[in-house]
């Protein structure tokens, strides 16, 4: 894939977002997503209790899911997030409140392997309901660990780059500006190692690393781009405060259904170039 041909892809796997119906998918997923966040997150924070207690790591896992959703976002939101990560300092373990987080944070990633099988066209395997269930659920109980590891790595990365970064700044204010760019990148390269795990996992086309690398790299840049539109846009609009107390909530969910667009709009880029290659292949054959 050539830079010259992004113009194409990127029109092509928008006429097939628009066939899927992917707005009305991630609608769904924005659904789940709200139930499941908050779960993954209390998850996320007890590993990080588990490892180096809630200090200097535990409060860099809870500022990238703050950079997540977004800088400006309502204050309901950040107390949302503290009451999150108070939770896991506390959290006491039970079986059922461990398989009740679990399961919550694993509803997400149910629906969107649903959601991948309408965008790739596959039909579900005919298999007993309540076996079916039991199976999406273990697979994506297993992805669950996978993530938390991504953004744990993120976490650990960006508690050794503030520090750094203001030791260096202090030597040398000219790199500043250069120090953000290599925080912003890094950025980019675990959000799109996070999208390519969930793309290879998830999905049951039998995608290759090769297949979702590129377009969990677009993904994830469109990411970054669409939260900064999306933290402007909140900032200057003051959307929350039409929706008095549940404007928080809103936004919020505002947030996640664009990430959730924006994560099918991945999927629908994977697929096309997949489907260039092989037909570019055949043709040369």
């Amino acid at each position: 894939m050539q830079l010259t041909d992004l113009p194409d892809l990127f029109r092509e796997t928008f006429k097939e977002w628009n066939k899927d119906d992917a707005s009305l998918l991630a609608a769904a997923l924005a659904y789940y997503g709200l139930f499941s966040l908050v779960p993954l997150l209390v998850i996320l924070m007890i590993i990080l209790n588990a490892l180096f207690g809630y200090g200097l790591m535990g409060g860099s896992g809870l500022s990238q899911a703050q950079d997540m959703a977004g800088r400006q976002m309502p204050g309901n939101v950040g107390d949302m997030l503290n009451r999150v990560g108070g939770q896991a300092v506390s959290y006491r373990f039970t079986l059922l409140s461990f398989l009740v987080l679990v399961l919550g944070a694993a509803g997400l990633f149910v629906q969107t392997k649903r959601a991948f099988r309408v965008i790739w066209s596959q039909e579900c395997v005919e298999e007993s309901l309540v076996l079916g269930t039991v199976r999406s659920y273990l697979r994506s109980v297993l992805l669950i660990p996978l993530v938390a590891f991504l953004l744990l790595a993120s976490a650990v990365v960006t508690a050794i780059l503030l520090p750094f970064s203001r030791y260096i700044e202090d030597l040398l204010p000219v790199h500043l500006e250069l120090l953000r760019l290599v925080t912003f990148l890094t950025s980019i390269i675990f959000v799109t190692l996070l999208f390519a795990v969930t793309y290879k996992t998830l999905s049951e086309a039998g995608l290759s690393w090769r297949d979702v690398l590129p377009g969990s790299g677009v993904t994830a840049i469109l990411f970054e781009i669409g939260n900064f539109i999306i933290e402007v846009y909140v900032s200057l609009s003051d959307i929350g405060s039409a929706y008095g107390a549940a404007g928080s909530v809103v936004v919020f969910l505002f947030w996640i259904y664009y990430s959730a667009q924006i994560f099918l709009f991945g999927a629908e880029f994977i697929k096309v170039t997949k489907r260039v290659k092989s037909e570019t292949s055949t043709s040369r054959a």
